[in-house]
């Protein structure tokens, strides 16, 4: 059975870094959690470099789109991949 894609938004997954970057800026949290924490954050930002490049992909698009042809279908299919 294949996994479910769990999806973050991009403000929630920018919330998230910061929040991870104050606690290990604290050095309150012990070597394996600051560990885990950079870990997570690291999928973090992957997350939002991702997010980033299809929303540049989709702004371009609709650039283009000025010439008056129909991109709905490209667009969607970034809009699948964002969200």
């Amino acid at each position: 059975m294949p996994k479910k894609k769990t999806t973050i938004q991009f403000e929630e997954a920018i919330e998230t870094l910061e929040t991870i970057v104050g606690q290990m800026e604290d050095g309150k949290i012990g070597l394996d959690d600051s560990l885990n924490k950079y870990e997570e954050a690291m999928k973090l930002i992957q997350v939002c470099q991702d997010k980033l490049s299809q929303a540049e992909k989709k702004i371009e698009i609709i650039k283009k789109n000025n010439t008056g042809t129909d991109q709905s279908e490209e667009i969607d299919m970034i809009d699948e991949r964002l969200f």
